[in-house]
Parts: structure tokens; C-alpha cells; sequence
């Protein structure tokens, strides 16, 4: 066994979360969040090479946080706007020093309007931005996004 690494292999994951929505009249609000143990950035016990952040590099479980915020406003007519952000953080445990290729944190801002041109059809708009920071990165990671779009329900 490495120094410093635990004998123990068992890894103990948990998490809590919540969310609600509140509407008046055209507007809604939608809000969530999280607070875990060994969760990760996509929920995966893996460390090392291949590490998604749920244990660090000695195999302790790593503590993570996120959450997610959506606002809408329906105009009438079949016409909506939104805004969201929402984001996904990690812990140091202290044994991080080894953890280049740990994202720290990444979070997402997003807009979009969209038309309900009929019951079954619906066009829509949307653009972004992105960002992910890293354990001893000098740079963070940034990315925007747009599109457009449409659905067909049946």
C-alpha cells in the first residue's frame, strides 16, 4: 500500500438534496441543490488516472456541492423565456496536490425563448455559456453555445 493511502477499500457515498417550484401568474421559478459525500461530478467511484472527483488521490471520499436555478416567463400567445444556472462543485480534501486533472468546479449559464406554434409544434432559440475550473490550473476552461430548434409532439 502506498503511504498515505488507506488499507480500507469500502467507500461510503451519500447525498441530500432538494428543489421546489414556485409560479405566480406567467412566471415560474424552479430551484434545486445538493450536498454529497464520495458523489463525484457524475456520481462514480473512481480515483487515479480516471478520476471524476468522487475520491482523491489516496482514496478518501471527497465532499461536493451543486445546484441549479430556473426562471420562466410565459408572454401568452404560446411564447416563453428562460434563463438557468446551475453548477457542480468539489471539496479539497488536502490530498489534492496530485489532482491536476480534477475539475473543481464547472457551472453553466443558459438562456432560451421558444413558440408553441401549434399544440404538437414548437420552434426554439437558445444560447449559453460554460466554464470549468481545475485543481491547479492556471486557465479555466470556457465554452458558449447557441442553437435553434424545434419539436414535434404526438
Amino acid at each position: 500500500v502506498p503511504a498515505g493511502q488507506d488499507e480500507d477499500d469500502d467507500v461510503d457515498s451519500a447525498a441530500v438534496a432538494w428543489g421546489t417550484k414556485l409560479s405566480y401568474q406567467g412566471f415560474s421559478l424552479v430551484a434545486s441543490g445538493f450536498y454529497g459525500t464520495a458523489m463525484g461530478i457524475r456520481g462514480q467511484h473512481s480515483f487515479g488516472a480516471t478520476t471524476t472527483g468522487a475520491l482523491d488521490d489516496v482514496g478518501k471520499e471527497r465532499k461536493s456541492y451543486g445546484g441549479y436555478l430556473q426562471g420562466t416567463y410565459d408572454f401568452g400567445q404560446g411564447t416563453s423565456a428562460g434563463y438557468s444556472y446551475g453548477g457542480n462543485c468539489l471539496k479539497r480534501t488536502g490530498n489534492d496536490i496530485q489532482a491536476r486533472g480534477v475539475m473543481n468546479c464547472q457551472t453553466m449559464h443558459s438562456g432560451m425563448i421558444w413558440h408553441n406554434v401549434t399544440d404538437n409544434f414548437r420552434l426554439v432559440a437558445e444560447g449559453g455559456y460554460t466554464e470549468k475550473a481545475w485543481y491547479l490550473a492556471d486557465d479555466d476552461q470556457e465554452d458558449s453555445f447557441g442553437g435553434v430548434g424545434a419539436f414535434f409532439f404526438w
